[in-house]
């Protein structure tokens, strides 16, 4: 299957791919209060703020998922702290999915304390996440859980 950002990932050197499988596994990740609000499963590279001298990884064309809903509040504190108003970027809310092995590609999740359960995900072009996931839990602006 092909991946949904190919072009822009193709034009990396050295590309984190090559550690991701295809595997089923439970997920979460920050969204809008809109399941298929168009900002909630979109890449950070593909994001307005980025400009090209930026964008120095393949990861940054993968969407960045969790294993559990603490793990993506505890991150989400983590980088909000002195940025309060982060989470208008972000998201407001934690949704929840499976992933298939006919949805995209992961790695490893992390084990690092202040990335602990964070994993890189590379949707294939026939992925529709918006379908796969539901909203579990509101959390902005902060969730002090």
């Amino acid at each position: 299957m092909e991946l949904k950002h190919k072009y822009f990932i193709e034009k990396f050197h050295k590309c984190e791919i090559v550690n991701c499988t295809t595997r089923n596994r439970e997920a979460f990740r920050w969204v809008f209060q809109l399941i298929n609000d168009e900002r909630n499963f979109i890449p950070r590279y593909l994001h307005s703020c980025y400009n090209e001298a930026e964008k120095n990884d393949c990861v940054g064309y993968a969407l960045s998922m969790f294993d559990s809903e603490e793990q993506a509040i505890a991150r989400l504190n983590i980088l909000s702290k002195g940025r309060k108003d982060l989470y208008k970027k972000l998201g407001t809310h934690i949704a929840k999915g499976t992933l298939t092995i006919n949805d995209g590609l992961s790695n490893n999740s992390s084990i690092d304390s202040g990335t602990s359960g964070h994993f890189s995900f590379f949707e294939y072009t026939s992925t529709d996440l918006s379908k796969r996931f539901t909203i579990s839990k509101q959390i902005m602006p902060y969730s002090k859980n």
